[in-house]
């Protein structure tokens, strides 16, 4: 959750709240994003064409090395 909130990047959405419930323990409030999932996207389109794949994976890990040099 630290590394989420510290994070900027298009492809990191923000941290709104975090902390721990009495009842349910720890949890992680994000910001609602626009559009539809991955999986959506794949069931309406199927099988995607190597470029788009490579696309989305690049985009995905870009994301993912921002929050990973946040901590």
């Amino acid at each position: 959750a630290r590394a989420l909130a510290i994070a900027r990047h298009p492809g990191v959405c923000r941290v709104l709240d975090a902390g721990v419930c009495r009842e349910h323990g720890p949890f992680v409030a994000l910001e609602m994003i626009a559009g539809r999932s991955l999986e959506s996207y794949v069931m309406t389109r199927g099988r995607l064409p190597v470029a788009s794949v490579v696309a989305i994976a690049s985009e995905l890990g870009a994301a993912l090395d921002r929050v990973h040099a946040c901590g």
